[in-house]
Formats: structure tokens, C-alpha cells, sequence
């Protein structure tokens, strides 16, 4: 399975996926797979995320499948 395939399936199963997910999948340049996806012509939405962590509060990308229909 690519790495593609890989963002594809994570999206799919469970609504979304930042780079923090990527990393369990063992994908360093989730921005790069972004972008390689949107070329095959899949839409893509980026919605920002905000959070805190034990270093102060974080800012990161949450990549989701447009919704068709």
C-alpha cells in the first residue's frame, strides 16, 4: 500500500488526518501526500486545528475529503 493509499484510507476511516497521524503512519511529508492526492484530482479540504500540549498551545492542518453530492 502507498503511502497515498495509506492518507486515503486513514481520511476515509476516521474523518480526517494532521500530521501528528501521519507520523504513526510512518508518513513524515503528509503536506507533500496533499498535494500528490490533489493532483489525481481528489478534493482535499485543510481546516486549521488548534490545541495545547506540555510546550504551550499549537496550531497544525486537518486534511478531510470534500463531500460530494
Amino acid at each position: 500500500m502507498t503511502q497515498c493509499e495509506r492518507v486515503l484510507a486513514y481520511m476515509d476511516q476516521h474523518g480526517g488526518i494532521t500530521q501528528m497521524d501521519a507520523n504513526r503512519l510512518s508518513i513524515t511529508r503528509l503536506a507533500a501526500r496533499i498535494y500528490d492526492l490533489r493532483q489525481r484530482g481528489i478534493e482535499i479540504i485543510e481546516e486549521p486545528v488548534t490545541g495545547k500540549n506540555e510546550y504551550g498551545p499549537y496550531r497544525c492542518s486537518r486534511y478531510k475529503r470534500a463531500v460530494q453530492g
